[in-house]
C-alpha cells in the first residue's frame, strides 16, 4: 500500500507539475514561432513577428502545418495531422492552470486537488469547470504537454526547420 504524501511532498509535486506544464507549453509556443518566422520570411524573420504577436497557439499550429506542407517538407502528413490534433486541448489546459487557483485538501483522499477559475473566465478542463483530481492526474496533464512538445521537436527535426 502506498503511503499518502505529506503536505510538503504533495505541494512540491503540485509545483513541479505546474512548472513542467507551463515550461513545456512556453517552449512549444517559442519553437513554433521560431519555425514559422523562418519558414515564412527566411532572411527577414522579424517580418513574422506581427503575426506571432497577435495569434493564438492554435493559429500558429495551423500556420506551421500549412507552411511545412507548402514547402514540401511534410511528405507524409499523417504524423503532422495527428500532432496538430493533439494540440487542440493544450491552450485550454494551459489557461486553466495559469488563470485558476488550486487548493490541496489532503483529507479528500480520492481527489485532493481542485482548481477554480475566477467567474469571468470561461475555460474548462476536459469539459469540467471545477475539476477535482489526484496529484497523478495533474502530473499526467503535465506529461501530456511535454509529449506534445517532444513530438513537435521530432517533427521539426524531420522537416529540417
Amino acid at each position: 500500500m502506498n503511503a499518502e504524501p505529506t503536505r510538503t511532498q504533495a505541494l512540491e509535486r503540485i509545483d513541479s507539475a505546474l512548472g513542467k506544464l507551463l515550461r513545456n507549453f512556453n517552449l512549444l509556443e517559442l519553437n513554433l514561432g521560431l519555425c514559422i518566422r523562418h519558414l515564412q520570411h527566411p532572411g527577414e524573420v522579424e517580418k513574422g513577428h506581427p503575426f506571432l504577436a497577435r495569434s493564438s497557439i492554435l493559429e500558429k499550429v495551423a500556420r506551421f502545418s500549412k507552411l511545412v506542407q507548402e514547402r514540401g517538407l511534410a511528405i507524409e502528413t499523417e504524423a503532422l495531422e495527428a500532432w496538430c490534433r493533439s494540440v487542440d486541448e493544450t491552450p485550454s489546459l494551459r489557461n486553466f492552470y495559469v488563470h485558476g487557483t488550486w487548493e490541496y485538501l489532503p483529507l479528500r483522499k480520492d481527489s485532493p486537488l481542485s482548481f477554480r477559475l475566477p467567474p469571468w473566465r470561461t475555460e474548462s478542463l476536459k469539459g469540467i469547470t471545477y475539476p477535482k483530481m489526484t496529484l497523478e492526474d495533474l502530473e499526467e496533464d503535465a506529461n501530456s504537454v511535454e509529449a506534445i512538445l517532444d513530438e513537435f521537436l521530432r517533427l521539426r527535426e524531420n522537416y529540417g526547420v
